[in-house]
């Protein structure tokens, strides 16, 4: 009954709404042109609060950067439990978090994590365009469901949903 707003810090809302259920936290690497000739690279760390509110209520996402409140976000339906089944059908698409993920199909079987290198170009107009690397985090979540079903390997990018596909048969 609390509300919270954008620019709030991470404490004033958990002492207004409590643990979330689920928490993921991010660094993102980003690139941000200062001046015509002027670009620069920069890391934030990005929090993702999910409050799972139950079957008959919106979850809430909550987005914070360096400890304020940036983006409310009202999800979809929350759920009354994890069901891995749930990473077969088409309730897990591409662009839900991990906090997402988790809560439609709970914790994953097996989690892997890495890096990689994406080139941006950068534009700007008293010079040519010229590449930059940024880095990427990649995380890898694994849901065996079963010596009679295939597995299902999701690929997240700074936390969020880009990839689902079939694994091999399971082995639980």
């Amino acid at each position: 009954g609390k509300l919270v707003f954008e620019g709030d810090t991470k404490y004033d809302v958990l002492m207004k709404c409590g643990e979330p259920t689920f928490k993921d936290r991010q660094h993102q690497e980003t690139v941000t042109q200062t001046h015509s000739l002027t670009v620069q690279k920069e890391m934030r760390t990005v929090e993702i609060w999910l409050y799972n509110l139950g079957s008959h209520r919106f979850t809430q996402l909550l987005e914070f950067q360096n400890n304020k409140l940036m983006r409310i976000k009202t999800g979809e339906y929350g759920y009354e439990k994890s069901d891995p089944q749930r990473c077969m059908g088409n309730q897990v698409a591409n662009g839900d978090t991990k906090p997402e993920v988790r809560m439609k199909c709970g914790e994953p079987t097996h989690k892997t994590q890495f890096q990689e290198e994406r080139l941006v170009t950068v534009r700007n107009p008293q010079s040519q365009p010229y590449p930059i690397v940024l880095h990427l985090q990649v995380e890898e979540w694994t849901y065996d469901l079963g010596p009679n079903r295939y597995s299902r390997i999701l690929k997240f990018h700074d936390g969020v949903l880009v990839e689902l596909k079939m694994g091999e048969r399971g082995h639980r």
